[in-house]
């Protein structure tokens, strides 16, 4: 299927799991706006940007806690929540999934999910912005740790990589080797960290895991509007102005032709029904 086609039937998919998602936050009384490249995609084309295969929401902490909970509740009607409360789950924020989809993402995390909607928590400090960053890193090279122990990929030609002055390959080998066996301390310990920052409160709004540096002011959050997506309307800040302009700057100019590209390359997806695709590791850590 060509590219351009393969997009388009994505953003099909994703739109029918973003219209299930809030449906299911407007009946359980949780926030959300949408974030990143989704508000860029109403300001700036009403819709996806063209190239883009993704929707993405922000959900203040406490809401986004509250949603992990209701795994068992979202299962029932099709969907799943996905997050690292999922043995063998890789990344630092939530998606909701259609589980009548597969999608495999990458080769090293054999982890089988369905096409989704990211979700990203948004947590409130105070300080300056150097303080705020300071944090991010902490916590993302916390994360980092942690992933690096439900990653799957070979270490048995360690030494081979050691014998060929492949030094900084065989060093990630070593790191990912040794981490396997602390995989429940370094999930935890990322997590305790995540608890430590979730009671934090100020005048300025952070998605932690999310586009390290960027601080944004809460107020930018506090009041949403409907704006055109589509045959659809997303919320997104009413302010949406500051927010895209702290992010990407000029962003109504379009970037170069040879950067109009998704940024994800999925290694499998079945639109149809969930099935293990072809050589899928039969293993979780």
């Amino acid at each position: 299927m060509e590219q351009e086609a393969l997009t388009k039937q994505f953003q099909e998919h994703i739109l029918k799991v973003f219209k299930f998602t809030v449906d299911f936050l407007e009946r359980h009384n949780l926030r959300y706006v949408a974030c990143g490249g989704t508000v860029l995609g109403a300001v700036r084309h009403n819709d996806f940007i063209p190239w883009d295969d993704d929707i993405d929401i922000y959900l203040p902490r406490e809401d986004y806690d509250k949603l992990l909970t209701m795994k068992e509740e979202m299962q029932k009607e099709g969907f799943d929540v996905l997050s690292l409360n999922d043995r063998g789950y890789y990344l630092p924020f939530a998606k909701v999934s259609d589980m009548n989809t597969t999608l495999w993402e990458q080769q090293e995390f054999p982890f089988l999910m369905g096409i989704y909607v990211d979700l990203f928590a948004l947590d409130n400090f105070s300080g300056t912005d150097e303080e705020i960053t300071a944090i991010q890193r902490r916590s993302l090279k916390k994360f980092y740790n942690y992933q690096k122990s439900v990653n799957h990929s070979k270490t048995c030609d360690l030494w081979r990589d050691l014998l060929n002055g492949r030094f900084k390959v065989a060093i990630e080998k070593l790191q990912i080797a040794l981490s396997r066996p602390l995989r429940k301390c370094l999930l935890q310990r990322f997590l305790n960290y995540q608890q430590l920052y979730s009671s934090f409160d100020g005048d300025k709004s952070v998605c932690v895991t999310q586009w390290v540096g960027r601080i944004f002011k809460r107020e930018w959050f506090e009041d949403v509007i409907d704006y055109p997506f589509g045959d659809i309307t997303v919320k997104i800040p009413r302010d949406y102005d500051g927010y895209l302009r702290c992010l990407y700057g000029n962003y109504m100019m379009l970037p170069p032709v040879e950067q109009r590209c998704s940024e994800h390359n999925h290694l499998y997806v079945n639109f149809d029904k969930g099935v293990v695709p072809p050589h899928f590791p039969k293993y979780y850590i």
